[in-house]
């Protein structure tokens, strides 16, 4: 059942992740700032907990006091489970002496830029997205 007040959402957040998103959701609204993104666990209605990606628009009366917050959520659990997979890859490689496919501080960015151009493509769709890439520990913007 879904509810429809915030009581209802912050407890279904996991319990290890809701303080850090009420607390950056609070600083949001108190900085003024009109966007929130955030990833975390979420309680599905048969108990089990995802992990989501959430964008929401925070909307302001005239005076400043933050009157709505609305957005979308998306299931993350798929990529999730990626990354832990290829963690876990790399670090069984390197401590089992194998050639390691990959180190580990270029596999965090990789993981980062697949995240930002998944986030671009969201944001964006049906149009040029920029795409990043990595060079020498450097962040390269490529338009196109």
């Amino acid at each position: 059942e879904v509810g429809f007040d915030a009581s209802w959402w912050y407890g279904n957040i996991h319990p290890d992740d809701r303080e850090r998103i009420v607390s950056d959701i609070g600083t949001a609204i108190e900085s003024g700032k009109q966007f929130w993104l955030g990833e975390y666990r979420f309680r599905r209605g048969d108990g089990s907990y995802t992990y989501i990606f959430a964008r929401s628009y925070l909307v302001y009366d005239r005076s400043g006091q933050p009157i709505r917050m609305s957005g979308g959520i998306t299931d993350i659990s798929e990529r999730k489970q990626l990354e832990e997979m290829l963690r876990n890859t790399a670090q069984t490689s390197q401590r089992s002496g194998q050639l390691p496919f990959m180190p580990m501080a270029k596999l965090e960015i990789i993981l980062s830029i697949n995240w930002l151009t998944h986030l671009a493509r969201m944001w964006w769709r049906n149009s040029c997205v920029a795409t990043l890439a990595a060079c020498n520990s450097n962040f390269l913007a490529l338009n196109c």
